[in-house]
């Protein structure tokens, strides 16, 4: 927020100042803002950019989003099946890493806290697989609604079937629902089973509810004895989970058109230039909501550093050819040790391992909307051949999701480096399963 703005017969001699927070108007600057129709809007806009227009964007490049935030778009359905259910049933939200499972679930825990009947309780479970360590993680969280007597009393209380049932006795004396928010179940899924077990006797009965976030634990949808199979409702796979993708379009561009509305209050050359901006930056990010807020951010801090406030398809086009490494950061990050290549499979932690696994995953598993494979409820039932490919499969799936983010020889490059893999393949015993 500026602290001085200067503006009027002589201002054009005088210099802004970003560290003693002084913006300096000029007549050309007033003219413009009049011009373009809301004097007082480009009034702020240009004392905005000559400031730290960064300070003044809601977009995030880590971590989930908080409650309520205005970048949180497109997942209207999934939130209100999830809130209408606080009372009747628990839920579980699963997705790929990044793809916003945790902000949805502090978009949950949001709307949770607006009702008087609703007790929430968030716990983040990150790191957490035994018992032990999620009583010493709902000690933390409850204190805040607890009485000192109410505290001692679970701190006295080892036996982490009888703690709950304290914590969730407690809460119902003042006529509210427990409602537990557990982030990151995959490593209690995994190590402690009988925890799980435990959670789902409470919510047969009747006595708390729980809205899970996993990504591992998507096996479990399709185990007629695991008990989450038994214990949640969902949209997809049957009725037993909520499962997040890409956004859609609208969902997508709601994103972009934060750069326009306040308080960054940007603007663009010219509306072609805008639509022009929207189908590339759509186009790059395969509509994921991190990557759009990262392109988003990145166009910011580049209007920052040259004192615009207006964008075109120039900033686009540089964008997309500087910061084109979004995508492999992404394939960096993937869990390979969840995956099961771990120890003498090292060596599949390759570049070309990468890039292969992920465009077939793109391509076999999450294209096609609401047709696609990751939805199918019973993905966990098929056998892997179900799932083979031929080389020639493999090589349109690189080319299609990953060439459009290619310079016109780096992608001669690609497919080069593909007819050699292809002719290093023949020469083994004829098989079309890689």
């Amino acid at each position: 927020v500026p602290r001085i703005i200067i503006f009027g017969p002589g201002a054009d001699k005088t210099v802004s100042d970003l560290e003693k927070r002084i913006a300096v108007i000029t007549l050309t600057d007033l003219f413009q803002a009049a011009w373009e129709g809301n004097l007082l809007a480009g009034f702020w806009r240009k004392v905005k950019v000559q400031l730290r227009l960064s300070a003044f964007s809601p977009f995030q490049t880590s971590g989930a989003l908080p409650p309520g935030s205005p970048v949180f778009k497109g997942r209207a359905e999934e939130l209100e099946f999830i809130c209408q259910r606080f009372h009747r049933a628990s839920v579980l939200i699963i997705g790929s890493r990044r793809v916003g499972k945790t902000s949805l679930l502090n978009q949950a825990l949001h709307r949770a806290r607006q009702q008087q009947d609703i007790q929430p309780i968030m716990i983040d479970l990150q790191g957490i697989g035994t018992r032990q360590a999620f009583g010493v993680a709902l000690l933390a969280e409850v204190k805040s609604i607890c009485t000192d007597e109410q505290l001692k009393m679970l701190e006295n209380t080892q036996d982490i079937r009888a703690r709950l049932n304290k914590v969730i006795e407690n809460i119902q004396v003042e006529r509210k629902m427990p409602l537990f928010l557990l982030n990151e179940i995959d490593l209690v899924v995994k190590d402690d089973p009988e925890l799980i077990q435990i959670w789902r006797s409470l919510n047969d009965c009747g006595k708390a509810r729980f809205i899970m976030v996993g990504y591992s634990v998507i096996a479990q949808l399709g185990d007629l004895e695991a008990h989450l199979f038994h214990s949640t409702e969902g949209i997809q796979f049957g009725g037993k989970a909520v499962a997040l993708t890409a956004l859609n379009e609208n969902a997508a561009e709601g994103v972009l058109d934060l750069l326009q509305e306040p308080p960054l209050s940007l603007r663009w050359v010219s509306e072609e230039e805008r639509r022009q901006a929207y189908q590339l930056l759509l186009q790059r990010s395969y509509r994921i909501p991190w990557v759009l807020q990262r392109y988003c951010q990145l166009l910011v801090y580049r209007l920052e550093e040259q004192v615009r406030d207006s964008l075109g398809i120039e900033d686009i086009a540089y964008l997309l050819n500087q910061e084109g490494n979004v995508v492999w950061e992404y394939i960096e990050g993937i869990d390979y040790d969840r995956l099961g290549y771990t120890g003498q499979n090292k060596r599949l932690q390759t570049s070309g391992f990468k890039l292969v696994l992920y465009a077939l995953a793109r391509a076999k598993y999450f294209q096609q909307g609401a047709k696609a494979l990751i939805r199918d409820p019973e993905l966990n039932r098929k056998a892997a051949l179900d799932f083979s490919f031929t080389i020639g499969e493999a090589r349109e799936a690189v080319l299609s999701g990953i060439g459009e983010l290619l310079l016109v020889h780096e992608k001669q490059m690609l497919e080069d480096w593909l007819d050699e893999a292809a002719t290093r393949r023949k020469k083994t015993p004829p098989s079309y399963e890689l």
